[in-house]
């Protein structure tokens, strides 16, 4: 191994490390109701709060240049363009994605009916999203924080493993879906249950798709999103809409929308 492989080692060990950290403290926000707090990306969590606002101007447009960095699903000339700034471990942005089988309406579970009675209607909206992006009505582009320990960090350079086989959306979707239930925040998404997670989803070669998550082949591509991220997002999940940072939620965006 040569010393420069070394060294890109040590940095990926010493990024999932600190990040580690704050997955616990994701559990006490869910519990106590929500609080902001800053993570090793320098992004605040904003843990379901429809409010929040942007410190300052940002530009978006290192969001929609990239596509291999960040994919994005309908028309690049779409009239209306969203950015979605999210970590798969998030309980919130999992309310919002609507995949995610602890979300389901029917659950007796205290803790995520009191997500559900405080989130207003962000449930399911970037799920719409998704499905208004198909139908050519929208450009959608998911941005990756991966602050939320290390297995935000697995699960986003999972989904960009899948990205470098054309199949971003399909294992975004999938990861959602079996994200844990908010008391079960500690655990972490793990290399073998993505690995299990991938097997599922049609025309991925996993072989491939394995060889890419046990090598960290795109660690890279991980922390630079969740640098770059971080100069735009107050909170997880944010949403910008033409330029504009609204509410995170499915009628802020029809009153946004051109």
């Amino acid at each position: 191994m040569s010393e420069e492989d070394t060294i890109h080692l040590k940095k990926d060990t010493v990024y999932k490390s600190v990040i580690g950290i704050l997955a616990v403290l994701l559990v006490v926000s869910v519990v106590t109701g929500g609080f902001g707090f800053r993570g090793g990306t320098g992004a605040v969590v904003n843990n379901g709060n429809t409010n929040n606002t942007a410190a300052a101007a940002v530009s978006l447009s290192t969001f929609t240049s990239n596509s291999d960095l960040y994919p994005s699903l309908g028309p690049d000339n779409a009239k209306n363009t969203v950015i979605e700034f999210a970590d798969f471990q998030c309980p919130w942005c999992g309310l919002g994605a609507g995949m995610a089988s602890w979300a389901n309406a029917n659950t007796t579970d205290t803790t995520v009916q009191g997500m559900i009675g405080q989130s207003g209607d962000l449930v399911g909206t970037f799920g719409k999203l998704e499905q208004a992006a198909e139908q050519g009505q929208l450009r959608f582009v998911y941005v990756p924080m991966s602050f939320l320990g290390t297995g935000s960090v697995y699960a986003a350079q999972a989904a960009y493993c899948a990205n470098n086989q054309g199949l971003f959306w399909k294992m975004h979707d999938a990861i959602f879906g079996n994200q844990v239930p908010p008391e079960q925040e500690g655990t972490q998404f793990t290399v073998k249950q993505l690995e299990s997670i991938a097997a599922g989803i049609s025309g991925l070669d996993t072989a491939k798709f394995n060889s890419c998550l046990e090598n960290n082949d795109t660690a890279s591509q991980v922390q630079q999103a969740a640098q770059q991220a971080a100069t735009a997002a107050s909170g997880t999940p944010t949403l910008y809409l033409n330029g504009q940072q609204i509410s995170p939620s499915w009628s802020a965006v029809q009153a946004s929308l051109k």
